[in-house]
């Protein structure tokens, strides 16, 4: 087995490399707040518009309808599509993967090429196409169907 405690990159910096590290930490970090505030004083005082921290902007986030009407059944969405997903994706990689180690090489290669075209889209390139050809074919809550349709391939393909 190799000595892994002199196996990195470079070496680790001398007194004047640590300091130069410091030095550049610190005015990073004042870079970063400086922008934060500034950020901020816009949005506090913009030159031609509402002041966006205002409470009265930010009150209907918190509100009791808000939550009984978005935040709660969206959670109760999310919930159902995750595990409608997650039983999707298990039996989706369960058949895909036995049938990459089938001897047939017919199955085999149709499964790995299903497979890698999977894992090589993105997820939300496949949620927006799902989407629309469910919208267009008038199947309800084409929304719903088309993240549970994307998820199971994309998680089925890399399980």
């Amino acid at each position: 087995m190799a000595d892994t405690s002199n196996s990195v990159l470079f070496d680790a910096p001398g007194p004047k490399g640590r300091r130069t590290i410091r030095i550049v930490n610190w005015i990073a970090a004042l870079i970063f707040v400086a922008v934060l505030v500034l950020v901020l004083m816009r949005l506090h005082n913009p030159p031609d518009g509402e002041n966006q921290l205002s409470w009265e902007l930010w009150k209907p986030a918190v509100e009791r309808e808000a939550w009984t009407d978005f935040y709660l059944p969206g959670l109760w969405m999310t919930i159902k599509a995750t595990v409608l997903a997650v039983v999707g994706a298990v039996v989706f990689g369960l058949v895909f993967g036995v049938g990459r180690l089938l001897p047939n090489p017919l199955v085999r290669g149709i499964s790995t090429v299903i497979v890698e075209f999977c894992r090589a889209v993105p997820v939300l390139l496949l949620m927006i196409f799902f989407w629309r050809w469910f919208a267009f074919a008038g199947l309800p809550s084409p929304s719903y169907w088309a993240v549970v349709l994307a998820l199971v391939l994309y998680n089925g393909s890399v399980v």
